[in-house]
This record gives structure tokens, C-alpha cells and sequence, in this order.
């Protein structure tokens, strides 16, 4: 399963691993073992050099190992998963006809349709990502074409006395919720 974390800044990356370490620690513990991870592999790029972040990893005893500079095929399948799902997210921004600045809401709409659709890149053909990580199958509700036309519905108390007045508002689909009811 694939999992992106957006940084505003550098700084930031420390703070993140830390969350997908403990997540991907959480999924994969069960009560006779607790799983860690043992390697982190980087191209060596700066959010990765900093102090904080080699504390972390020396405090939960990782190993980090840098790729050389320039050889993405040192680390080959991380490096294509990235570009595939980059071109992707440029897919969908550029069908939409939308701004290079949702780049990020359309990298999360691909992330997230790539772990809820089948692949036959792991062990079982009818395996969903999703579903191998979890346990569970996602909702198999339609999916929404990304940078589509939608309709947001104004709460009547937003708009008193505007009985046959507008109650929508035009808007522009950019991705899924995981914390509200669709």
C-alpha cells in the first residue's frame, strides 16, 4: 500500500516518519511478535540529512542506507512507483484543465485509487492493497471523475428568507474524505 505525507518544509520529515512508522509498526504487530522496521533506503536528499531525523532513527535502531547520488535504479521500484503516480496526479490535472497548484489533491486522489484497485504486482491476482494492509475491503462505491463538476448544498440557516433562492453552490471535485460519512 502506497502512503504519501506532504512537508511544508524539510523539517517536517522527521515528525512524518515517525507517523508512518508507527503505522505501518501498528499494522503489522500482532500479540506473539512486534514488528519494526529495520532499513529506511534514501536518494540522500536533504529532509533525510537532518539531526532529528538520524536521532530518530538511531533511537529506534534503523538502518539508513543512501542510494549514490544520480542512480535512481539503486532504488528502482520506489523511484518508478513515484513517477508512475506522478504522472498520474499530471493526468488528472490536465484533463481537468485545473492549476498545477492542486497538484497535491490530485496526488492523493492517485494514491488513494491506486491502493483501492486491484493489482497484480503481490502475491495473490485479486489482491487490493488496501485490503492486504488493513484487512478489510474499501467501499467499492463509484468513483468520481477527479476535477469534475459538483454541487455543495448551502445549509438553510446560511441562507434564511431565501426560500427559492440557490441552495448549491458550484464546486470542483478534488478528492475523498476518510472522515465523513459520503
Amino acid at each position: 500500500m502506497t502512503s504519501v505525507y506532504f512537508l511544508k518544509s524539510k523539517n517536517e520529515a522527521a515528525g512524518r516518519f515517525q507517523k508512518y512508522k508507527a503505522a505501518v509498526e501498528k499494522v503489522f504487530s500482532n500479540k506473539e511478535k512486534a514488528f519494526k522496521i529495520k532499513v529506511i533506503r534514501t536518494e540522500g536528499a536533504s529532509e533525510y540529512s537532518s539531526r532529528k531525523f538520524h536521532r530518530e532513527l538511531k533511537r529506534s535502531g534503523i538502518e539508513w542506507q543512501v542510494t549514490v547520488p544520480y542512480t535512481s535504479q539503486e532504488n528502482g521500484v520506489p523511484e518508478n512507483s513515484n513517477r508512475v503516480l506522478v504522472e498520474r496526479a499530471n493526468a488528472l490535472i490536465q484533463h481537468a484543465g485545473a492549476p498545477k497548484s492542486y497538484w497535491a489533491e490530485a496526488l492523493q486522489v492517485t494514491v488513494y485509487l491506486n491502493n483501492v484497485s486491484l493489482t497484480n504486482g503481490i502475491r495473490r491476482v485479486d489482491a487490493i492493497p488496501h485490503q492486504l494492509w488493513l484487512g478489510w475491503k474499501p467501499d467499492s462505491k463509484p468513483q468520481r471523475v477527479w476535477g469534475c463538476t459538483g454541487y455543495f448544498l448551502i445549509h438553510q440557516a446560511k441562507c434564511p428568507g431565501k426560500k427559492w433562492g440557490p441552495i448549491m453552490e458550484k464546486r470542483f471535485f478534488i478528492g475523498y474524505t476518510h472522515t465523513i460519512k459520503q
